[in-house]
């Protein structure tokens, strides 16, 4: 089948790239400008504020996934552009399904485990085009060439390819954890649960491509595990010698020589894609980390 794909050489889009060109699926990636496109894919090269002239491309697939995303905060950069490129994507959408790349930031702080169903909250602008963009695909009316309209609520992600400190907590938490900081929580009771939902690199990329197969629209969320951010610090600490410690300190207020992780506990719900799409994840907390670490170092991944 053909699919077309935004954000070809973004965190998530070379995943799914490499998902669906390992399933025998042809791909056209949207790539910027000098950039190459993902391995086995063919390229248009361009951005979102030109998502008018990429109709054609659009309508001739069998499947579209929208992963591109400006990352911004900027009120006028997420509304000229996050969310009016996707209404242009969804009007040249002809065939198959059309899966957007949201993310669990739509719910906010959590205060409970994060499910399809809760109230959607934005802190910024990036969150307020992701939920603006989920409605989109909800009004955009179907018939029987297009299939589904699905939106993939992503877990953090935890990957070692070559975009893996771009803005992600896994480099974050390696950067500190080396610098041997002491890491602070507000109570002990923070410090034994605060963490959050991830996914790896490869599990995401076969969430995306099984989400071209469902045949209901929806929002879904897609997880790997639950991690406690003082597993993975002391993970990184085992796997590096770092001697990264932690404190407890009412209010979390770091010092010199502290870092401060988010304090809540954000954990997903992904039985529903789960028993939607068939997926399961493969990739562990342990696995993630080891190959980011072994990337870091340049040796081999770990067996």
């Amino acid at each position: 089948m053909k699919f077309f794909l935004t954000g070809g050489t973004g965190n998530v889009g070379r995943l799914a790239a490499a998902e669906l060109v390992r399933r025998g699926h042809h791909v056209t990636a949207l790539v910027q400008p000098g950039t190459p496109p993902p391995a086995g894919c063919a390229a248009v090269t361009g951005h979102l504020g030109i998502a008018e002239q990429l109709a054609g491309a659009v309508a001739a697939a069998d499947g579209v996934l929208h992963l591109a995303s400006p990352r911004t905060n900027d009120r006028h950069t997420a509304l000229h552009l996050d969310i009016a490129a996707c209404g242009k994507l969804l009007d040249a959408w002809a065939r198959g399904n059309f899966v957007f790349a949201s993310s669990q930031t739509v719910y906010g702080v959590p205060r409970e485990v994060m499910k399809e169903g809760a109230p959607l909250m934005a802190s910024g602008w990036y969150d307020l085009a992701k939920i603006a963009n989920e409605h989109q695909l909800e009004m955009t009316p179907l018939d029987g060439a297009r299939r589904a309209a699905v939106s993939i609520r992503m877990a953090v992600l935890f990957d070692d390819g070559p975009r893996r400190r771009d803005r992600q907590f896994l480099a974050e938490v390696y950067d500190a954890c080396r610098r041997n900081v002491r890491f602070v929580f507000e109570s002990e009771q923070v410090l034994e649960t605060a963490g959050t939902a991830f996914i790896g690199g490869e599990d995401l990329g076969r969430a995306f491509a099984d989400a071209l197969e469902l045949r209901g629209s929806g929002a879904y969320n897609a997880a790997g595990g639950f991690c406690r951010w003082k597993d993975m610090i002391e993970l990184i600490n085992r796997l590096t010698g770092a001697r990264a410690g932690f404190v407890v300190r009412s209010g979390a207020r770091p010092g010199a020589g502290e870092y401060r992780l988010p304090q809540s506990v954000s954990r997903m719900d992904a039985s529903a894609f789960a028993a939607a799409a068939g997926f399961g994840p493969r990739q562990t907390l342990e696995e993630t980390v080891s190959r980011f670490v072994a990337a870091e170092s340049g040796a081999a991944v770990p067996a």
